[in-house]
């Protein structure tokens, strides 16, 4: 038996142009307590049967464009909920459901018809749910890839798949947000020029310390939830 990474990851979008509706995403600080309450490992062992790996970012740790230096988000319930009071998120009613200016923080979270993904789903839900975070999962069909063109969401869960070359481009770029691939809208100019200039040289280590400055930058701005690395496993005859 073998076990092989898959190129991609499993994330979830939030939508950071919809004030209105999800204000809390509108906050790095409850962006990051979110990927920090999650027990990641927990949900890949439970939801996924142990196949991934605990992701570190949007660029894969075996690839050349990765920041080593940039220390692992690990599971740190503490600070989740520092960051949520810093916030001023806190349960003023005591319902269990944290609110800031009568506004719950609650939100649905989409998801494929995939059992696994619908166990994903949940599970974080659950997990969301001991700090005050009510998680709504509502598990789509093809429906899914509409409402993410439209980013008609607050959270939706997806994987997507890489290809070999590290460019980010077409996924953070703030040219992507209305019609690309940067679903959650993302809008932030100096991501933006980093990305632009990566794509404009071709020496390695040029292009290299643009993408250290775009991994930076999205550590402190968690402006997604980037889950697991996906494995798989396979049997080859002797």
């Amino acid at each position: 038996l073998y076990s092989a990474r898959l190129s991609g990851y499993q994330i979830v979008y939030l939508n950071l142009q919809d004030p209105e509706g999800s204000p809390f995403f509108q906050d790095a600080r409850v962006r990051r307590a979110l990927l920090l309450a999650l027990d990641r490992q927990a949900l890949i062992n439970e939801a996924l049967n142990g196949q991934g790996i605990v992701a570190s970012g949007p660029i894969r740790p075996w690839s050349w464009a990765y920041d080593s230096e940039l220390p692992p988000v690990e599971h740190d319930p503490a600070q989740a909920e520092a960051l949520l009071a810093e916030a001023n998120w806190l349960d003023t009613d005591s319902d269990g459901i944290r609110d800031k200016n009568e506004h719950p923080l609650q939100f649905t979270l989409l998801t494929g018809e995939d059992p696994a993904f619908i166990r994903l789903g949940h599970a974080m839900a659950e997990q969301w749910a001991r700090y005050g975070i009510r998680v709504q999962v509502e598990p789509l069909g093809a429906g899914l890839s509409d409402h993410l063109r439209s980013r008609d969401f607050q959270a939706v869960l997806v994987e997507l798949l890489l290809s070999g070359d590290p460019d980010p481009y077409p996924l953070w770029h703030q040219t992507q947000i209305e019609d690309g691939q940067n679903y959650g809208g993302w809008d932030n100019r100096e991501v933006s020029e980093a990305l632009e200039q990566a794509r404009s040289v071709t020496d390695r280590d040029q292009r290299k310390a643009y993408y250290l400055q775009f991994q930076r930058i999205y550590a402190e701005e968690t402006p997604a939830l980037i889950i697991a690395y996906p494995t798989y496993s396979y049997a080859v005859d002797q």
